[in-house]
């Protein structure tokens, strides 16, 4: 969910840190958006998903198993 229209970032890391794949860099305007990422090239482990939208930072743990 985007609150207001703001620029909004979203990117996979993996657990050292480095950035993988980048899902969304762009502005956006109000409203609710779905993401898929395809993770079809990436091996089995953890993965840190990090969205920024204005001031507000979310990060969630999510695991990738093949």
């Amino acid at each position: 969910d985007v609150p207001s229209d703001m620029v909004v970032n979203m990117g996979i890391y993996d657990l050292r840190g480095r950035l993988v794949h980048e899902l969304v860099n762009d502005m956006r305007e109000q409203g609710r958006y779905e993401v898929t990422w395809n993770a079809d090239q990436y091996s089995s482990g953890v993965y840190m998903i990090k969205m920024t939208a204005g001031s507000s930072v979310e990060v969630q743990k999510v695991m990738l198993v093949k």
